[in-house]
């Protein structure tokens, strides 16, 4: 069963057309890489704007829920959350802003499958594997407060990886990786970057960060959601920068 504003019937056309799509292919068992097209036919400039347009003048209080659920993520991004049909899944949209200050992502993996795909700019996505020699990483276990939904690590040992894959995605480009897959994802300061990113249900309650043991490992992280007026004045800034980058390219 789905909760919040997601279930509801009557979401707006494409908005709603994209929650059919994701919960026809996240039952139990099925494969991250079925999300994968979702994420790729709704991660175009078109489909994203009309999406966020939606959004806007829903006059049953939809942007109010999203930003509930949507605040700037201590890594120097953008997270809305634009469908929460939670435990089954959640569709967000992931922003970076040209000269938007932000720190180096740590290597990680995540509690649940995943699929994501890149909508403008371009992002370095790297995959790593566990290795009998390579980088020796303190390892910490990352789980979610339960009230605030704050963040909070513990040290559980050591780790030692090697990078399996890099690459450079750009707008079109899309990937989807199961909960256990290490990787991180490096967005360059001076691009305008944007993400639809597509979770799948919680298989753990934890996540896996990897840390270099020269760097001081965080303890807890805040959490602060949007106010509606803010999340509506950044949703529109996203709407124009998209459509910017697309008479560009047009």
């Amino acid at each position: 069963m789905t909760s919040g504003y997601s279930a509801r019937d009557e979401l707006p056309q494409t908005i709603g057309a994209l929650r059919d799509e994701i919960v026809a292919r996240t039952t139990p068992g099925q494969s991250p890489i079925l999300l994968e097209a979702v994420a790729r036919q709704y991660a175009t400039t078109a489909e994203l704007s009309q999406i966020l347009q939606e959004v806007l003048e829903d006059p049953g209080g939809l942007c109010e829920d999203i930003s509930h659920r949507s605040y700037v993520h201590p890594l120097g991004f953008d997270k809305y959350v634009l469908l929460s049909g939670l435990p089954q899944f959640q569709a967000r949209l992931h922003v970076w802003w040209a000269g938007q200050a932000r720190t180096i992502e740590h290597v990680h993996n995540h509690r649940f499958d995943l699929a994501s795909a890149v909508v403008q700019g371009q992002l370095e996505f790297e995959v790593f594997r566990r290795a009998q020699s390579g980088m020796t990483m303190v390892r910490l276990e990352e789980s979610l407060q339960s009230r605030t939904l704050d963040w909070e690590f513990r040290q559980a040992g050591k780790l030692t990886i090697e990078r399996a894959l890099t690459a450079s995605l750009t707008r079109g480009s899309s990937y989807s990786l199961t909960a256990d897959t290490m990787h991180r994802v490096t967005v360059d300061k001076g691009i305008f970057t944007a993400t639809l990113f597509i979770e799948t249900r919680a298989l753990r309650p934890t996540t896996t960060v990897l840390v270099a043991p020269c760097d001081e490992p965080p303890r807890r992280l805040d959490r602060t959601t949007l106010s509606v007026a803010e999340c509506k004045w950044r949703l529109q800034r996203v709407i124009e920068r998209l459509s910017a980058e697309g008479a560009v390219r047009g």
